[in-house]
């Protein structure tokens, strides 16, 4: 089933952005990863995430996103660190390409 996995990362976008090149997400995207967005907010980055399930998450989060924290932090993250909220997601809604568009350029 799929799932919806929301997390607020207590960094900024910087740190953000060099977790994702350490990862080359840009060419290597995460199996079983459908959609995923990151807002800066205060104190941090919320991430929203929908994949094909937990399972699939928790495999990329092991093997690849923690390794790449502690790269770019230079250590494991602190205990008791930001932890993954999951639900299975009910209903999603799409914006066609192109009000997607006009949304971005509104920006």
């Amino acid at each position: 089933m799929a799932t919806i996995v929301t997390m607020k990362v207590p960094f900024g976008t910087d740190i953000y952005d060099r977790v994702n090149e350490e990862m080359d997400t840009e060419n290597n995207l995460p199996d079983g990863l459908v959609s995923h967005y990151a807002a800066e907010t205060d104190g941090g980055v919320l991430i929203v995430d929908i994949w094909d399930s937990k399972d699939h998450f928790e495999q990329f989060s092991n093997e690849r996103l923690m390794p790449a924290v502690a790269k770019v932090i230079g250590g494991p993250p602190p205990a008791g660190g930001p932890e993954p909220t999951f639900a299975e997601l009910h209903n999603i809604a799409e914006l066609t390409p192109r009000l997607r568009w006009a949304v971005w350029r509104r920006r």
